[in-house]
């Protein structure tokens, strides 16, 4: 799944809200799922030389788990995902 949320909201809150969903697609799939995080997966100190492969990322996932908190609307990124 692509994991899409913003850096301004409370990170307890989004962790509480992604280990939820976690926890049900371990119930309906009967494994574990695998999620996609951009701070993880596109080199942070030089995020341009990623940036084009965003697209294809997200493609290539079944799932777009959309974590939103009170800034997520306000932030275009987020948006544009």
């Amino acid at each position: 799944a692509f994991v899409s949320h913003s850096w301004h909201d409370q990170a307890s809150d989004k962790f509480e809200a992604l280990r939820m969903w976690c926890e049900e697609f371990e119930k309906t799939n009967e494994r574990k799922p695998k999620l996609w995080f951009d701070k993880a997966c596109i080199n942070q100190s030089a995020v341009q030389d990623d940036l084009p492969m965003l697209p294809i990322y997200l493609a290539g996932c079944q799932k777009l788990l959309i974590i939103a908190g009170p800034t997520y609307l306000e932030r275009l990124w987020c948006v544009v995902e």
